[in-house]
């Protein structure tokens, strides 16, 4: 999917009450009478759920309050929401790694930089498999920066920015379409579909592991996610002295992300890589040096 901004309006389906409690617009009565508010300019709205059109909030006046309100106001829920979890595990794709969101923070400024991160938690980290049962003791408790991308993904200088002051952050794509995915296939509210795909949905991916411990960052996979990313991580470890990370894996790993610029969406070039008389003696790829996939001489991630 295209990480470019969408072509239609995007309708807001969160909203704040008077009691500062995010809700769905499903939760609430119809009209004026929902007594829900802007999670942006926190001015009065409507709930409107018609037959034709998506229910979705609005504001009293047309102009709502301003360009990408909407997108906002999805962003806002969605900070809004992991903070208001303390004490709920969270996926982080992590082998062998159960994680849990001890406490966070919105918008607040990052540790020896002028940036402030989405959301700022204090995740503990326990050895064990993901869905069991596991009440030792953490093995580790530290500071994780949390972005949340909907449409513009964090760039290689923010990645390298993050891993220079020594601060690990995991990105988590978030899309209105899967929350509703999410909300039809388990018949939840929206709130509880948004709380699953920030927290059980295993989709994101880490962007800078300074700052973790040797063995917990050993255990993520830096090729998941963009070329950028994993090129971060794999340096860190060839700096933190990993025998493994070789240089030749950082000569792939920045191949990879060179032919991964050249596409200005943001994804592999699938006409440069794809070669309709492979050369099936070969074994690696011949755009990033990796495994190459069957019947090609390029691998799947420069083939897609």
């Amino acid at each position: 999917m295209s990480m470019s901004s969408p072509s239609r309006r995007l309708r807001n389906p969160f909203a704040i009450t008077a009691d500062r409690r995010i809700v769905g617009v499903d939760e609430v009565p119809r009209g004026a009478d929902c007594g829900c508010f802007c999670l942006n300019c926190e001015e009065p709205l409507i709930a409107r759920k018609g037959d034709e059109v998506v229910h979705h909030f609005a504001h009293h006046s047309d102009g709502g309050c301003g360009s990408g309100s909407e997108e906002s106001a999805l962003h806002k829920a969605a900070k809004n929401v992991l903070v208001s979890s303390p004490g709920k595990g969270i996926a982080l794709g992590i082998g062998g790694y159960r994680c849990r969101l001890d406490s966070a923070e919105q918008e607040k400024t990052i540790p020896n930089s002028p940036r402030r991160g989405d959301v700022l938690a204090m995740i503990s980290y326990t050895r064990g498999k993901t869905g069991q049962l596991y009440r030792a003791q953490a093995e580790y408790t530290g500071l994780l920066n949390i972005e949340i991308c909907m449409y513009n993904p964090k760039d290689d200088q923010y990645a390298q920015e993050m891993s220079d002051v020594g601060i690990p952050v995991h990105e988590k794509p978030l899309s209105l379409d899967r929350i509703r995915d999410i909300q039809a296939n388990r018949r939840v509210t929206l709130v509880s579909a948004l709380r699953a795909c920030l927290l059980s949905e295993n989709s994101g991916h880490w962007l800078s592991v300074a700052g973790l411990p040797y063995e917990i960052a050993a255990s993520i996979d830096c090729y998941k996610g963009p070329p950028h990313a994993a090129l971060n991580i794999a340096s860190w470890f060839f700096r933190n002295g990993d025998i493994e990370m070789s240089k030749f894996t950082l000569i792939r790993l920045a191949r990879r992300k060179e032919h991964w610029d050249l596409d200005s969406n943001r994804r592999w070039t699938r006409g440069a890589a794809l070669i309709t008389d492979a050369d099936k003696t070969r074994t690696t790829c011949r755009l990033c040096l990796g495994p190459k996939k069957e019947a090609y001489d390029t691998c799947w991630y420069c083939y897609r």
